[in-house]
């Protein structure tokens, strides 16, 4: 029990990494999406 919880959260990190990594490289790729982003609110 204790196991497959230490590795369920080691999962949730490596997805966590793999999407901030995407958002990073989709933000340098698109310097003003953020802006765009932001101005729909």
């Amino acid at each position: 029990m204790r196991s497959s919880f230490k590795s369920y959260l080691i999962l949730v990190e490596a997805f966590q990494l793999i999407c901030g990594s995407f958002y990073l490289s989709f933000v340098i790729q698109n310097p003003n999406f953020e802006t765009k982003f932001y101005s729909y609110f």
